[in-house]
């Protein structure tokens, strides 16, 4: 098993928050994957379709959090602690669910969370909060039934400190009274890789590994499928499709 758990991630934390926000450059800080990969996802520098990356998390046995914390993108390839040396201790591999978040595409957004174990919720500290789709992935996620949640201030690299704390604020309002008023609220650049070792500390401390039990039958959970068929291929000619 612990062998499976070093290659296989048992964890499934999905990102969520309005249009533009940064949430694939957040997922890329964490795990050094771009998951946005379809060739209009690129052309228009938003994301489309769900996106899947993963990372092992390690963390250093001799140094204090937030700093013991990493992961493959942010530890050396000789995974060693970068302030005291120490070799890093593997803590579990965890799965990122990027999804939309342009409003058209809920429907995308929602078959995302259904997969999701927790989620980082991401808003961005030059926006008064909250967006449109800031409320709708909120609620979305609270219809699903996710209860694990950190949230990323991101962007804090362009804004002064009087507004990063202003939207600070504005963050805790929108989430007072509901299930994640508790959640921590952590400020990062994501495109700078600024405060990335606190965002690891508080998902590792927020999103816990799941029980599961082998011994049971499993369920599968259907994101999406493609048609491998052309329009108009006879019946005849048929050669199925792809779940995923």
């Amino acid at each position: 098993m612990e062998e499976q758990a070093r290659l296989q991630p048992l964890t499934n934390i999905g990102t969520a928050g309005h249009v533009d926000h940064g949430k694939t450059t957040l997922v890329e800080a964490l795990t050094g994957i771009w998951a946005a990969r379809y060739s209009e996802e690129l052309k228009r520098g938003i994301t489309l379709k769900i996106g899947y990356a993963d990372t092992a998390i390690y963390k250093c046995p001799s140094c204090e959090p937030p700093r013991a914390y990493y992961t493959e993108a942010t530890a050396g390839p000789d995974l060693k602690c970068k302030y005291c040396k120490s070799d890093l201790v593997f803590e579990r591999r965890v799965s990122f669910v990027d999804v939309p978040g342009h409003e058209m595409l809920m429907a995308v957004m929602i078959a995302g969370a259904a997969l999701m174990d927790g989620v980082v919720f991401v808003v961005d500290a030059s926006q008064k909060c909250p967006r449109p789709q800031t409320r709708e992935h909120f609620t979305a996620l609270s219809i699903i039934g996710i209860k694990n949640m950190v949230v990323v201030q991101n962007k804090v690299d362009v804004v002064s400190k009087e507004r990063a704390l202003e939207n600070h604020r504005e963050i805790r309002e929108f989430l007072s009274g509901t299930w994640a008023e508790n959640a921590p609220i952590i400020p990062v650049s994501a495109l700078h890789k600024v405060n990335i070792d606190a965002l690891i500390w508080a998902i590792e401390e927020e999103i816990p590994t799941p029980r599961r039990d082998p011994s049971k039958d499993p369920m599968m959970l259907v994101a999406r499928s493609f048609d491998v068929n052309k329009p108009g291929t006879p019946i005849k000619e048929l050669r199925g499709g792809v779940l995923g």
